[in-house]
């Protein structure tokens, strides 16, 4: 596609948008986009800012999508410190009393 950068496009496919443009398309139940024919897809309006403006798209959304990463990890690091501590917790609650 001239003019456009591919990934900038990706990214547009699968915005609130363009679902809305393939919802009202009719094409069955079905949220593959196998069913869309290929001319209504060439007919899908796409905003395209100028190419520079498209990579700097690009480039900020990779980079929030690599921080969502990083804090899907913490978060996930997070989950498994505290289930620890639970189980240190009910271990010493429930402990047979020591004299």
């Amino acid at each position: 596609m001239e003019g456009a950068d591919t990934k900038q496009v990706a990214l547009y496919n699968d915005s609130d948008q363009a679902r809305a443009y393939f919802a009202g398309l009719g094409m069955g139940k079905s949220t593959s986009m196998n069913n869309v024919p290929r001319d209504d897809l060439y007919l899908k309006p796409i905003p395209l800012p100028p190419l520079a403006e498209q990579a700097a798209i690009v480039e900020r959304v990779e980079a929030l999508m690599t921080t969502c990463r990083a804090l899907e990890a913490e978060i996930e690091q997070a989950r498994r410190h505290a289930a620890q501590l639970l189980q240190a917790v009910l271990k010493e609650a429930f402990a047979p009393a020591t004299s």
